[in-house]
């Protein structure tokens, strides 16, 4: 059995590669194999092909999950000792801090790449890392709305003609769900009051579903609603007829973050797509993709058109239910049932 060693930051390494001089590179050749937990969003599978191609020695399995579901079985996972997970990316952020808090992230800060990283996409203490970011956008089948009638502002969204005619994403699925309720409760325009009236309009509300979202609009289900721009660029690419404006009022900058397993199975290869995540070239591939801003520089101009930029995910679990339910109630207040399970663990 190969033996490894863990440095006071977390992260293991195999002794033989030390012995020999080897790289993470060479490391990560060694081991052979890369197991990634990742949102089932479109740039997931373009970036695992863009790594085995960069990579041919290293075998890249993606398991494809939601941010709280994947929260969720990692955190599992380690009450049973089980490491699966070599690196984690995901779209509920909140998960992250109670990673790093319990010691289950290995530190980055080393990493090649770390430094020539935007310092607003780090951790400050140096566990995780966004490699890409998000608009939210209003999106609307262009089948069934014209560019013309559709909303403009958040103040046009609530007009009565919508009602019945809108989707969205639960805030008790976390993740993108949760954010943009926080967004919406935190705007000075909109507020609590802006999300009751979002209520009257009868939404359909998904849980954990934010690709299901962009399915939704496209099939004609409920042909309007807030999402993604990632997912609205990718729809047009493969010739949906969506259409998708940001908000005059401002818009929710959602940012994907990832992590290594402290005990990562192949630590050497997680390490080396840490690094290559967030390289100049994979940062500059992703920029050119057409949506989000450019990882690179600061977030002047995503503050310039209005981005609203979420403060720190470390909300405890409390804070989170109580806010969960208050929205919860305010969009379904006719119909309420409490959405959230008795106990969660983040």
């Amino acid at each position: 059995m190969t033996a490894v060693m863990q440095d006071p930051r977390g992260f293991r390494y195999d002794r033989a590669v030390i012995r020999k001089g080897m790289n993470a590179g060479e490391g990560a050749r060694r081991e052979g194999r890369l197991v990634w937990y990742a949102g089932p969003n479109p740039m997931t599978k373009i970036l695992a092909d863009r790594f085995r191609r960069d990579h041919p020695g290293i075998a890249l399995e993606i398991v494809a999950l939601d941010g709280p579901v994947m929260g969720e079985r990692f955190l599992s996972e380690k009450r049973i000792s089980c490491e699966i997970a070599d690196v984690l990316s995901g779209g509920a952020g909140q998960c992250f801090p109670l990673f790093r808090r319990r010691g289950y992230l290995a530190s980055l800060s080393d990493l090649p790449s770390w430094r020539s990283h935007p310092e607003w996409a780090k951790d400050p203490g140096g566990f995780s890392f966004s490699y890409m970011n998000m608009k939210t956008v209003l999106m609307y089948n262009a089948h069934m709305i014209s560019e013309r009638l559709a909303p403009r502002s958040y103040a046009d969204f609530l007009d009565l003609r919508w009602r019945g005619r809108v989707v969205a994403v639960h805030p008790s699925s976390r993740g993108w769900g949760l954010q943009f309720f926080r967004f919406a409760a935190a705007h000075p325009s909109l507020g609590k009051a802006w999300i009751r009236r979002f209520g009257d309009l009868e939404p359909l509300l998904l849980y954990m579903a934010g690709g299901v979202l962009t399915q939704t609009i496209v099939e004609g289900g409920r042909p309007l609603g807030f999402g993604r721009d990632l997912e609205a660029v990718f729809a047009r690419k493969a010739g949906e007829a969506i259409g998708m404006r940001p908000m005059k009022e401002g818009f929710l900058l959602q940012f994907m973050p990832s992590g290594v397993n402290a005990k990562a199975p192949h630590p050497n290869a997680a390490r080396l797509f840490a690094d290559w995540l967030m390289s100049e070239e994979t940062r500059d591939f992703i920029s050119s993709q057409g949506f989000g801003y450019p990882m690179r520089g600061d977030l002047r101009r995503a503050r310039e058109d209005g981005a609203y930029i979420p403060g720190p995910d470390d909300w405890s679990y409390a804070k989170t239910r109580r806010f969960v339910n208050e929205m919860a109630k305010l969009l379904t207040r006719r119909r309420y049932v409490p959405s959230i399970p008795p106990k969660v663990s983040f």
